[in-house]
């Protein structure tokens, strides 16, 4: 690599952008946790504002009578449509977190902390967004910075927007449609030959959550190793009669 710290990895599968390399210094139970959390700030991370926009246009029978009035009661002031104030709310996020990045690294997360703060609470105090949508703006921004890979984020930031769209159409049907749609271009898609969903099939399924070292004695096959024994088929051997 020409003297560079960094290697490429490659076939790479799903799973994998959802794995960080401390999973590898704790223990088994500890890793498959986080991993669960991982993926539930990252499904939140383009999922959750397009849910909400479908509960609140087409779905206000799914959520209950009193959160129901709640929102109802803090968007009563609110002058512009939940689509509209949504979209709002996200651009200011992004804008933020992208002019944090650009300022020195000393005062970067100061800014982008202080300046979601000022402008929500400003938003608030001025009836322009309602407080629901700044909760749901902010656990959705949370979720983003708990994906591990910096692309598959990018993605997801740009896919936001698009589940918002779909979900501010037709509800729980655009919101279906564009996971299909999304699926299935994921399944379709390949790694240097190799399938990137193939840890979700056949054998490669144990793949995905970390097993005890003396019990993983296995390569992925998804690389089509030559040798499919990662090491000795008993590896603790002062346990062997």
């Amino acid at each position: 690599m020409h003297g560079s710290p960094f290697a490429l990895v490659c076939p790479v599968t799903i799973s994998e952008f959802f794995t960080t390399v401390e999973d590898k210094y704790v223990r088994f139970p500890f890793s498959n946790f986080m991993k669960v959390i991982r993926l539930i700030a990252i499904l939140s991370s383009f999922l959750l504002p397009g849910l909400y926009i479908a509960l609140i246009n087409f779905h206000t029978e799914m959520i209950p009578s009193n959160l129901l009035f709640a929102i109802e009661a803090s968007r009563e002031a609110v002058p512009f449509p939940s689509l509209i104030e949504l979209l709002l709310m996200e651009l200011a996020f992004d804008i933020i977190r992208e002019a944090s990045l650009r300022v020195p690294s000393s005062i970067g997360s100061t800014l982008g902390i202080i300046g979601a703060l000022i402008i929500g609470q400003a938003a608030v105090e001025a009836s322009l967004v309602s407080p629901i949508s700044i909760i749901i703006v902010a656990i959705t921004g949370i979720g983003s910075f708990a994906t591990p890979n910096y692309e598959l984020n990018m993605s997801f930031r740009v896919l936001r927007y698009v589940y918002i769209l779909f979900g501010a159409l037709w509800g729980f049907g655009g919101i279906a449609f564009c996971m299909f749609v999304h699926i299935a271009i994921l399944s379709s898609s390949k790694s240097m030959g190799a399938p990137l969903f193939s840890s979700f099939s056949g054998f490669s399924m144990r793949h995905l959550f970390d097993y005890p070292i003396w019990k993983d004695e296995e390569r992925h096959t998804t690389a089509n190793p030559k040798q499919t024994k990662l090491q000795a088929k008993i590896s603790r051997r002062w346990v062997k009669k």
